[in-house]
């Protein structure tokens, strides 16, 4: 069991007080057992293969490695728990932490950029492009992000150029209120 992403970067950024996102857990092997557990629990099945739990005040995802998005639509090449850190948009959601071990996965430089708040797109596609649009303008803004790639800034522009402004505006009040 693999922590990914968002929590391992506010938390590494902000502190326990400013995460506010979901949990995101990722599996590495028999998936078949899992399933059958989390189905007792009441997990919610989404539409990408995952299940969603809630724990409190948390809502945490689950998801088998070998299943994810960008790895079953073939943007990346699953050699083994690693190649998620391929997957994601962001350099800053591009870490998994292994729940039994604590031992860290994530890009050559992953905590310098944190640190300098230099924001990079690792993967372009995703299932969801306007949302994505979305969280990268407010990772932007919100996460104060100091330094942006070239490659941010064509996605940004690109994005923003595609959507316009009201349709962005609408998804993120949509979504984030």
């Amino acid at each position: 069991v693999y922590l990914f992403g968002g929590v391992l970067r506010d938390m590494a950024l902000l502190g326990r007080r400013g995460f506010a996102s979901d949990v995101d857990l990722v599996v590495e092997g028999d998936w078949s057992h899992l399933v059958s557990y989390l189905e007792k629990l009441k997990a919610t099945k989404n539409k990408f293969g995952g299940y969603r739990l809630h724990i409190g005040e948390w809502s945490v995802d689950i998801w088998q490695a070998r299943d994810t998005w960008a790895i079953k639509e073939g943007f990346v090449n699953y050699e083994n728990v690693a190649s998620l850190i391929d997957t994601t948009v962001l350099n800053w959601d591009a870490i998994l932490m292994n729940w039994r071990t604590q031992e860290l996965i994530h890009r050559p430089r992953y905590f310098e950029e944190l640190l300098e708040r230099r924001m990079d797109i690792v993967l372009i596609e995703n299932p969801n492009p306007l949302g994505m649009a979305v969280r990268v303008f407010r990772h932007l803004s919100m996460k104060d992000a100091r330094k942006i790639t070239v490659a941010a800034t064509k996605y940004l522009a690109t994005s923003a150029k595609r959507y316009g402004v009201i349709n962005i505006r609408n998804a993120e009040l949509r979504s984030y209120g």
